[in-house]
């Protein structure tokens, strides 16, 4: 059995009887993402095959990303 490492932090959750519809709007924001397959053209000429590799996922090639996906732990189980 694995323990999900992907989860939210706790800090992040609504808690409470009442909706806080300021929480989601928040963590749902594209903000520019800083991992950026530009912000990586260095690996064209020091590692081509990795770049080339990032260069085909949506995370490295996406110019926003939403906040929450910035906010969560890496890894999964």
């Amino acid at each position: 059995m694995g323990k999900n490492l992907s989860a939210l932090p706790e800090q992040y959750w609504a808690t409470g009887n009442v909706r806080n519809d300021a929480i989601p709007t928040e963590l749902n924001r594209n903000l520019p993402n800083p991992f950026n397959i530009r912000t990586f053209a260095f690996l064209q000429t020091s590692d081509p095959l990795l770049y080339q590799q990032m260069s085909t996922i949506g995370f490295f090639t996406s110019s926003t990303i939403r906040r929450h996906t910035l906010r969560r732990r890496s890894g999964g189980t």
